[in-house]
């Protein structure tokens, strides 16, 4: 499963991308209380995942992403699976959600891994899917959108984003490192820019994923394969691009790290705005109103008359902690943060992600 988190308040965007190796709400709500505490916590006004609404129709519980947004950054449209003709491979595993929010369209994404060696099954599914991801980008930035691009690529771009115990020779064939190169190749005018690289050039000790089977985080023998990749146009916005320490999801939750990426001085999409039309349609299927909880059964007259009739409300809510099966709670807009004064220290925020960044090198800063 993987998470992938944004926060725009007043005029900054902090994106904050992490991919947990298994589906940890529960520990959410154990260190946090509730999913949407854990938002309100960091301050985060997106929240992208794997493994919920974009599904994989090939193979049940495979696979999978899903992009939460504040009311105040709701998507004007959203759509899923539709990198390819609809009903290609590459449109029946869950793997993509595109959503315009105006400032920018967002393309959460899970690149399949090729495979085992020797026989790299996958190898040309991952490459198609990779190419039809090249393509998608293209024809937004030739439509005169800015992009972003996140999630698990699936491949280290070169040697600096490997440990030197690991061979990157025999890591990847050379079509998908081609194929990578060409997301972000500087001699291509539609290429994205890889955000965290273009930050910290010189780095080679920090990376996003470890083999937890040899305890290769221990050691920081990893690779960096979870990317924030960006349109040139959006490169004056950016503020810092960092690596989130395990404060906020420990290690044991994830063999992922997480990347925040600040972007500011941009626009929300114009009031009023509603819900998209495939939010609608999911909303649906997923929300009973006549769904009854455990305090359900110890509330008053009064709170259960306001339950039935929307037009009522009690004086205390029967429930506190919002229904993990209601995406909708969600999509509540967060605590905001006052944008950030010009040379101040990020950490004197008293909540928010950045009292978890960590310096390039992996130490964690003081708060």
């Amino acid at each position: 499963m993987g998470w992938y988190l944004l926060d725009l308040y007043d005029k900054t965007i902090n994106y904050y991308i992490v991919t947990p190796q298994k589906p940890s709400l529960a520990n959410v709500d154990l260190k946090y209380g509730s999913f949407a505490e854990f938002l309100r916590e960091l301050q985060l006004d997106f929240a992208c995942f794997q493994s919920y609404w974009a599904v994989s129709r090939a193979k049940k519980g495979y696979s999978g992403v899903v992009t939460y947004a504040s009311e105040r950054w709701g998507a004007l449209s959203a759509d899923v699976d539709c990198l390819g003709s609809g009903e290609s491979d590459i449109d029946r595993e869950g793997r993509v959600a595109i959503s315009d929010h105006g400032a920018f369209v967002l393309i959460n994404v899970y690149v399949p891994n090729a495979g085992d060696r020797p026989a790299r099954a996958r190898l040309g599914f991952k490459l198609s899917f990779l190419e039809a991801l090249k393509r998608k980008t293209d024809a937004l930035r030739k439509e005169g959108r800015e992009v972003v691009v996140v999630g698990d690529l699936n491949i280290a771009h070169s040697p600096s984003d490997v440990s030197p115990r690991i061979d990157f020779g025999t890591l990847y064939a050379p079509e998908e490192s081609a194929a990578l190169e060409r997301l972000v190749s500087p001699e291509d005018p539609l290429a994205l820019v890889d955000v965290w690289r273009r930050l910290h050039p010189g780095v080679t000790d920090v990376y996003t994923v470890w083999d937890e089977r040899t305890s290769a985080r221990a050691f920081n023998h990893g690779l960096r394969i979870d990317y924030v990749l960006c349109s040139p146009g959006l490169l004056p916005h950016v503020k810092a691009c960092s690596v989130v320490s395990t404060e906020v999801l420990p290690p044991k939750w994830s063999d992922h790290a997480a990347l925040l990426l600040e972007l500011e001085g941009l626009d929300p999409p114009p009031a009023p705005r509603q819900p998209c039309a495939l939010w609608a349609r999911r909303r649906e299927t997923l929300i009973d109103s006549r769904q009854r909880s455990i305090k359900d059964m110890f509330a008053g007259p009064r709170a259960k008359k306001a339950r039935e009739e929307p037009g009522v409300q009690s004086e205390k809510p029967t429930s506190d902690a919002p229904d993990r099966a209601k995406p909708a709670d969600s999509r509540a807009t967060t605590n905001q943060v006052d944008a950030a004064t010009p040379g101040a220290a990020p950490a004197k925020a008293k909540n928010g992600i950045h009292r978890f960044l960590t310096v390039p090198t992996g130490q964690s800063k003081k708060s």
